[in-house]
């Protein structure tokens, strides 16, 4: 999860960056964009394990429907987006190789809070 929040202090960074030296169309990241995305990676990081044991609990917990409510809960999915969260987030671990080191990196630190954004507004 530490990954995630670098990652996007580091995007920000690069995004203000190319802004600051690119053509005149290109689009500028305010402070307030850059200050929520902080705060965002900040929330996932929060609502995520970064161990492994507890990613292996939170996967396996991934295929009943009261554990994906509840980690929908905990990382603010809108209620409106919840059932598509919940199919989403399951059909990723389901392919996502959890028994491994690489798959379980790849799945929550990339593939799930990619899920959680997109279902959170």
């Amino acid at each position: 999860m530490r990954n995630i929040v670098v990652a996007a202090v580091l995007g920000a960074g690069i995004a203000l960056g190319a802004a600051a030296c690119g053509p005149a169309t290109s689009h500028h990241v305010s402070a307030a964009q850059s200050a929520q995305a902080k705060k965002d990676a900040k929330a996932l990081a929060k609502c995520l394990p970064s161990g492994a044991t507890q990613q292996i609990q939170l996967a396996h917990s991934l295929g009943t429907h009261s554990g994906r409510a509840a980690l929908a809960a905990k990382c603010g999915v809108s209620p409106a987006h919840k059932a598509a969260f919940e199919a989403e987030a399951l059909t990723a671990a389901e392919h996502g190789h959890l028994t491994t080191k690489a798959g379980r990196a790849a799945y929550f630190e990339v593939t799930l809070p990619g899920i959680i954004e997109r279902n959170q507004g």
